[in-house]
């Protein structure tokens, strides 16, 4: 793809983050009427901050429908059960159907949406037990740790709203660990409950599975279903950055890591090469002489390949399909197809054919940047090369990303934020164009045959 289709295809989009459209999240609230946000209430310096919010709904298919109506599409929607994350260019909304740790309801969202007051803001928010119980259990039961911001609404709860919030946790916990922690939090110590997460976990679904063992088991089921889904179909693409040396690959991939970071629309996973299942992946500092060591002979060269397919098979289904499925943008520093281009790099030295063959039994990108800049250029940046090798290798990875269906040609010749841009309007337009942002069944890499 040229540059100048680059440049179409992100017309669309401008900077990454754009202020909250505060009218129309608030004409959604009002007309949701049926709602309550949960914990950070003063939405508009959370989104500013570049977080998000919490909206728990008894009627989560009417809800998206009006986040459609008012607030239109968004960059990626993430389904999860019992939850949907949308996120727009302006922040998240997570929509939340019920309260609830796989399959296992702690809190009923009836209970919840009756036992309302008003935020300063004019938005519907629970009573301080039912807060407290959200902000302390989400957390604690989902990823395991206390978040210690809320230590002072869990201590006051206990102290303002003690019988209604002991028989939360009571009801939620069961006796013997729902008295324990409302203990630690009477005491002044709910920190304490990140030590117990494992036997709090237990005895929340088990006392949910004997309230409600068929809708327990069923929430189950539904929880893992939609956790393998976002591993087959994941949120966010996966992207590989390539590039002869002098290209800025590193210098692009880590200023659009903090762009994303500071956004808060997304965080990016960051790795090179390979992902190292099967081994550390060595020199992890820069190459200053890649073409230093002899190519191996044939058979070396076929069981380095066997390794390569071995590992990236492993590393991305065993590692890199979690990383997407917690909404990461994940990023390669090279690639596998970067040894058909430069097979002296990683010393191979076998037939030319076989790298393409096993290219096309490894998991594939949906985006595969090429860092492209003049040979005067790249060489003014680094010399660890002839010219006439940055002239073919630029030529190759021309033709080789020319090739493929999700190649993009970037002009890595102007100034870094320029590049940046570049790559990041890319990257936006390529989640619009996913239309519900589910992303695509990993496919294998089209390699040319020329």
């Amino acid at each position: 793809m040229t540059n100048a289709a680059n440049a179409a295809n992100g017309a669309a989009v401008a900077s990454i983050r754009v202020p909250a459209p505060r009218a129309a999240i608030t004409a959604f609230l009002d007309e949701l009427d049926q709602y309550v946000v949960l914990r950070n209430h003063d939405i508009w310096a959370n989104f500013e901050r570049g977080s998000d919010i919490d909206v728990l709904t008894g009627d989560a298919e009417r809800a998206s429908r009006l986040i459609s109506r008012h607030l239109g599409k968004p960059l990626i929607t993430i389904r999860r059960a019992g939850a949907t994350s949308y996120v727009f260019r302006w922040g998240h909304i997570d929509l939340l159907s019920n309260l609830s740790w796989r399959g296992a309801h702690y809190l009923e969202t009836a209970e919840a949406l009756q036992h309302t007051s008003v935020s300063a803001l004019g938005f519907k928010q629970p009573n301080e037990a039912y807060e407290a119980l959200v902000s302390w259990f989400s957390s604690l039961l989902a990823g395991g740790f206390f978040k210690e911001r809320y230590a002072e609404l869990i201590t006051q709860a206990a102290h303002g709203s003690g019988d209604e919030f002991r028989t939360l946790l009571h009801r939620a916990a069961g006796k013997r660990w729902g008295e324990r922690l409302w203990l630690a939090a009477s005491s002044g110590a709910p920190q304490l409950s990140e030590q117990w997460a494992r036997s709090v976990r237990r005895a929340v679904w088990w006392r949910a599975f004997v309230r409600t063992p068929l809708r327990t088991i069923g929430g189950w089921v539904k929880h893992w279903r939609s956790e393998l889904m976002l591993r087959i179909r994941p949120p966010l693409p996966w992207c590989v950055v390539l590039g002869p040396d002098g290209s800025g690959k590193s210098s692009v991939i880590s200023e659009l890591e903090g762009r994303f970071a500071r956004s808060g629309l997304f965080d990016v996973a960051r790795f090179h090469w390979r992902p190292g299942v099967l081994s550390a992946r060595s020199g992890a500092g820069p190459v200053t002489d890649p073409h230093g060591q002899p190519p191996r002979g044939s058979f070396a060269s076929a069981l380095q390949l066997l390794f390569l397919m071995t590992d990236w098979t492993l590393g991305y289904w065993g590692g890199l399909v979690h990383q997407r499925a917690k909404g990461r943008l994940v990023i390669y520093d090279r690639h596998f197809i970067d040894l058909m281009v430069d097979p002296m790099r990683y010393r191979y030295g076998g037939p030319p054919w076989l790298p393409r063959w096993v290219a096309r039994l490894i998991p594939t990108p949906d985006l595969v940047f090429l860092m492209d800049a003049p040979p005067d250029v790249l060489l003014q940046r680094k010399q660890e090369v002839t010219r006439e090798e940055v002239v073919r290798q630029r030529t190759a990875y021309r033709d080789l990303v020319t090739s493929l269906p999700n190649g993009r040609i970037v002009d890595a010749s102007r100034e870094l934020s320029q590049v940046v841009d570049a790559v990041e309007r890319i990257i936006l337009a390529h989640l619009m164009e996913q239309g519900n942002g589910a992303g695509r069944l990993q496919g294998t890499i089209a390699v040319s045959r020329s």
